[in-house]
């Protein structure tokens, strides 16, 4: 009896050991903010799955200090929800913001992507980064980032946002599993507590919402300096509906704007999980970007 509870405690220390050498006790972190409900804990560098992460001071994902901007060079911010982000998996010369970035001259793309933001979150988390300076701004959304709660707050008990790194990785491992479980196969009954909560109830409609945080930016900008660009996913019909939606929306209010369908072939090979994108995703979609912003800057 003894000896099987030694074996099984060797055997959960180094299992222990072996997930944290693959970086689960030390997961990218997200901090609360007033405006935007949360956003990446500024100042990290974390590797996971030998994936090394920088989120730099300004709390974006990209390893350049960004202290001041070179003569000469155009800035890009391109703001996102995890579409943009990338995950844990996807290396930094992957990304499509990179990839775009290495097709246009003189310009740098800086990936602003969170996890689950709305576009009214976006664009709050702009607000934040005004010092940088950016000559164009780039909304990359998915259709239901405009269909999102405006706002949605850091409830400190999840495992997708942590705000602290885990005690074990060993229990952070099973919480993902569960997370991911409850997600993929919509066993609620598996799923951890909410990670985020709206900071309010609508009281109207999300899109028109969300809608009007993207015009209230537009007019901010100098003209000509911010576009919208919309990544459909792979929900088809119902993706098309909500698509002709934002986009009746953004014309009634003149917000520029550009469908990635109409630049690149939307096909299976671009999506991990029907939203999120391939290595190949990312780079079809960098590629498109870079030419569509090209007459633009």
């Amino acid at each position: 009896m003894i000896e099987t509870a030694v074996i099984l405690l060797v055997t959960l220390l180094l299992l222990e050991g072996v997930l944290r050498f693959l970086g689960l006790a030390d997961p990218v972190l997200y901090t609360a903010d007033e405006t935007a409900g949360y956003r990446l804990k500024p100042d990290q560098h974390v590797t996971i799955l030998s994936n090394e992460i920088t989120i730099n001071r300004w709390g974006v994902r990209d390893p350049r200090t960004l202290e001041g901007k070179d003569s000469g060079t155009r800035r890009v911010l391109v703001l996102g929800d995890s579409v943009t982000w990338g995950g844990i998996r996807e290396k930094e010369a992957n990304l499509f913001t990179t990839v775009a970035e290495s097709r246009l001259k003189d310009t740098e793309v800086i990936n602003c992507g969170v996890n689950g933001y709305s576009v009214t979150q976006m664009v709050a988390l702009y607000h934040h980064l005004t010092l940088l300076n950016p000559d164009f701004v780039v909304v990359f959304a998915i259709p239901r980032d405009f269909t999102r709660p405006p706002v949605v707050r850091l409830t400190g008990t999840g495992v997708a946002f942590p705000d602290e790194p885990p005690r074990s990785a060993l229990l952070a491992a099973a919480n993902l599993a569960r997370f991911t479980a409850a997600h993929r196969y919509g066993w609620k009954w598996l799923q951890p507590g909410p990670d985020v909560l709206p900071e309010r109830q609508s009281t109207g409609d999300t899109l028109d919402e969300n809608v009007a945080s993207v015009v209230a930016l537009a007019a901010e900008r100098p003209a000509g300096t911010i576009l919208v660009v919309l990544m459909p996913t792979a929900e088809g019909t119902k993706d098309a509906d909500r698509i002709g939606d934002i986009e009746k929306a953004l014309e009634a209010d003149e917000v520029s704007f550009v469908n990635l369908a109409d630049h690149v072939e939307i096909s299976p090979d671009l999506y991990l999980d029907g939203v999120h994108l391939t290595t190949e995703g990312h780079r079809r979609a960098g590629t498109t970007l870079a030419e569509i912003l090209a007459p633009r800057l």
